[in-house]
């Protein structure tokens, strides 16, 4: 990794959602918190050597999903989906945002990994996101506010940390939360479908200091 800690592997890619958008909007932000950025279609990009040149790696992905119906696309593979787990073992740090949860059944270790898997999500509407009562770096400074986004439902893995929540039919769903895995960080915000939330300040905010977590020295 450079000395910098600021080499970032922006991963996009998949079915439903407009990848080339959000790299328009937010790839310009993530330069301006410092951050050498390369962004790829190409899964590879997640074997070595390139792994060992980045310091976190973000995923914007809609992958297999839950059910083989209507447009599919492709899980990471088996080489792929190791080479990203060894290296967050290792004391990398991952970032899934919005549909990242999208993965199929066969991608066991990647479910394990982001700490959770998309279910489904009710229709784009407004909701309200709340943080926990207990502080953590990255919803430091962030009141509960409201967005009109997707709201995604997802099973979750137990030793997950939940940070901030929606409800939906009266059940409280996660949508921020983060997990160690060996000496590395996985954060995952489920915000995120369009411009409306890439431009959100709170959103941002969110992103930015699931950023700095990412890369605060481990103790």
């Amino acid at each position: 990794m450079s000395e910098s800690g600021k080499n970032m592997l922006l991963l996009l890619g998949g079915i439903y959602h407009d990848f080339e958008g959000f790299r328009e909007v937010m790839l310009p932000f993530f330069q301006q918190q410092g951050y050498s950025v390369r962004a790829t279609y190409d899964f590879d990009a997640l074997t070595e050597p390139t792994l060992s040149e980045v310091n976190v790696v973000v995923l914007n992905t809609c992958l297999g999903g839950p059910r083989k119906t209507g447009p599919w696309a492709a899980d990471l593979n088996a080489a792929q989906t190791a080479s990203l787990v060894t290296w967050v073992q290792g004391g990398g740090a991952l970032l899934g945002l919005h549909a990242a949860s999208v993965i199929g059944e066969e991608s066991q270790r990647l479910r394990r990994l982001l700490g959770g898997y998309f279910i489904e999500h009710p229709p784009e509407a407004e909701f309200t996101v709340m943080p926990l009562y207990r502080e953590h770096p990255i919803t430091q400074g962030v009141e509960a506010f409201t967005i009109q986004d997707e709201l995604f439902i997802n099973a979750y893995e137990s030793d997950i940390e939940i940070h901030m929540a929606a409800q939906h039919r009266r059940t409280c769903h996660p949508l921020v939360w983060t997990r160690r895995e060996g000496t590395g960080r996985v954060a995952y915000i489920g915000l995120g479908h369009s411009a409306k939330t890439w431009t959100l300040p709170a959103y941002r905010q969110l992103v930015m200091q699931a950023l700095m977590w990412l890369n605060t020295p481990r103790q």
